[in-house]
């Protein structure tokens, strides 16, 4: 009877192409969480980061490609041989499902090959089930920014040091970095009457019952709506240009963004957004390269800690972490620029 070793090599090599590229089918059921859970493992540099609203696989199913790996010598030079000539072989696809606006809930749909050097990670943004917290994922916390902001940083951060892994023994270090990192808020699959409007604010609590912008016309139990993608798109973009541009905690903490990320998307169903129904421009888009040489010392730097530090202090401080930025984004194969002088 014929084996996967005894096949002639043009046929194993397919076979070995279909076991080695697999993609996961997005989750849709959010009613048990017994795999998931807060991972306690990893300490951010931020005392605000942590993943308290993060529930992370705990331990991911080994793929049938590792096994493959481990079978004997033959198959592990194989395997690795139709790991390499995969076109996507160090590009990632994340589903985040915002669940009923409490907590994210990661799932990595597409990860062939265990990379340290990511050319792209495609990240969709889903909203499943309606809200039904008192406190959720959008609500303001004491003088700081809703429980989003910090779950999604401490995605980032987890992935920039860890990769696309569940709980670990030992936490080291392993410098991922990011050619490019698309972030797609998708439309809820739901009756669009069930949609908010656009234009709603981006805080609350509770179960959502948008009304007119900026009022509750009715109660929460009459019609629940779930939020507005290009709400969820703006509000992402607004705490990355809070990193991009270095303002205050957000962008120290944030710093790794730079050291080691190459652009930034944030787009609407696949498609860039416009924000007409809103006062402001949000910028969705960065060429974090460019952001860097035009970047200038804005007279304050640091936390909680530095606060007291005179401005020579921060300056200096400032300027070794600009100089310490450009030596890891060349090490890491990330575009620079030149420095603008200021």
């Amino acid at each position: 009877m014929p084996t996967l070793l005894t096949i002639p090599r043009e046929l194993r090599d397919k076979i070995l192409s279909l076991i080695v590229s697999p993609y996961v089918p997005d989750p849709q059921d959010i009613s048990d969480s017994s795999n998931r859970a807060i991972l306690d493992d990893f300490q951010s540099v931020s005392p605000y980061f942590h993943g308290d609203n993060v529930l992370y696989i705990e331990h991911p199913k080994q793929t049938d490609t590792a096994s493959l790996l481990l079978v004997n010598r033959q198959l592990h030079t194989e395997t690795l041989d139709a790991i390499h000539i995969l076109p996507t072989k160090h590009s990632y696809i994340l589903d985040l499902m915002i669940a009923e606006e409490h907590n994210l809930w990661p799932t990595w749909l597409y990860a062939p090959a265990l990379t340290t050097r990511v050319d792209r990670v495609y990240c969709q943004i889903r909203s499943i089930g309606f809200p039904t917290h008192k406190r959720g994922l959008f609500s303001g916390g004491c003088g700081g920014p809703p429980a989003m902001t910090w779950a999604l940083f401490n995605l980032i951060e987890r992935f920039l040091n860890v990769g696309p892994v569940g709980r670990q023994a030992e936490i080291k270090d392993k410098q991922f970095s990011i050619k490019e990192l698309i972030i797609d808020v998708r439309t809820p699959d739901v009756d669009p009457e069930l949609i908010a409007p656009e234009r709603t604010p981006a805080m609350g609590s509770g179960r959502r019952d948008f009304g007119a912008y900026g009022s509750r016309e009715k109660s929460a139990s009459e019609t629940p709506l779930m939020r507005h993608p290009k709400g969820i798109a703006i509000y992402i973009a607004r705490d990355l240009k809070f990193i991009m541009e270095m303002i205050g905690d957000y962008g120290v903490n944030g710093g790794i963004m730079f050291e080691r990320v190459g652009s930034v998307k944030v787009l609407v169903d696949g498609e860039p957004f416009t924000d007409s129904a809103w006062e402001e421009v949000v910028v969705s888009e960065w060429d974090v390269a460019d952001v860097l040489a035009k970047m200038e010392y804005r007279g304050y730097w640091g936390d909680w800690k530095t606060s007291r530090w005179s401005d020579d202090q921060k300056r200096e401080a400032y300027n070794q972490w600009v100089e310490g930025v450009y030596k890891s984004r060349v090490e890491l194969g990330l575009p620079v620029k030149p420095k603008v002088l200021e």
